[in-house]
């Protein structure tokens, strides 16, 4: 049976974090997690400029951006879409980052992130993310929908 308890992040999240783990919630329809097919982008269109889609493969497990929203490209500065999560990710390590998703594969459930860091450019970070996954078969997980929202600060000494 699926636990109905509701993760502790949403009692601190940017509300439009717990709006897209709603939605996922509301796509599995007791199951552990929904399909790829079942997140529609006609439900979420104000949501979708920050959405990333992360393809899951195994025998390694790797990780590669399937689709990575026009406000995280804009913001990274550049498309990591189709590159491996360990090439083009964007966060303080790769190993940090790679854990997030490997966390979602292992545990077959959510993971909230919220870690601050210092971005290539030196601007410092806070980047809200929530990795949900997603199954074809209903058991193991073949993606991750990410949600991520960014806020920065320029160097120090500099303006906005």
């Amino acid at each position: 049976m699926i636990s109905d308890s509701r993760p502790e992040f949403l009692h601190s999240c940017d509300p439009r974090i717990g709006n897209m783990y709603r939605y996922w919630d509301s796509k599995r329809r007791g199951r552990r997690m929904p399909a790829r097919a079942d997140i529609d982008p006609v439900d979420i269109p104000s949501y979708l400029p920050n959405v990333i889609l992360v393809d899951v493969t195994r025998d390694p497990l790797d990780f590669r951006y399937r689709l990575v929203g026009t406000d995280i490209v804009q913001k990274r500065g550049h498309d990591p879409t189709g590159k491996r999560v360990a090439e083009g990710f964007f966060g303080s390590s790769a190993e940090f980052v790679l854990g997030n998703y490997t966390y979602v594969v292992e545990n077959r459930t959510v993971q909230f992130a919220d870690t601050p860091f210092v971005e290539p450019r030196g601007w410092y970070v806070y980047f809200e993310r929530l990795f949900m996954p997603l199954s074809g078969d209903g058991e193991n997980v073949d993606m991750i929908f990410v949600y991520a929202l960014w806020n920065d600060m320029p160097p120090v000494g500099e303006s906005p």
